[in-house]
């Protein structure tokens, strides 16, 4: 769904830069990595707003929100369990001596 309604592909895919980035601050090899494991869980309108605060797709009322919503409450109805569904993340962390 985000494929469809993004906005903004430059800004929507920056996680596949994270190494080039990463290299430009600590230096090329001077940083360490790793995948941190998350879970939100959220009711429709917890899906809603987590959907509209996306900087790459359209705010509520720009063109195409409306059927980005339609679409999302047909995804919670095809995925809820108990009037809920999860949202999981892998987040990259960098770290290392600035």
């Amino acid at each position: 769904m985000l494929e469809t309604y993004k906005k903004d592909r430059d800004r929507a895919e920056i996680w596949r830069r994270g190494d080039e980035m990463a290299s430009a601050l600590f230096g090329p090899g001077s940083f360490e990595e790793a995948t941190l494991y998350n879970e939100q869980v959220v009711d429709l309108d917890g899906l809603k707003g987590r959907l509209l605060s996306i900087s790459y797709v359209p705010a509520e009322g720009e063109p195409g929100s409306d059927e980005m919503l339609r679409d999302a409450e047909e995804i919670f109805d095809d995925h809820q369990s108990g009037g809920r569904v999860s949202i999981e993340y892998d987040t990259m962390v960098y770290y290392g001596q600035l």
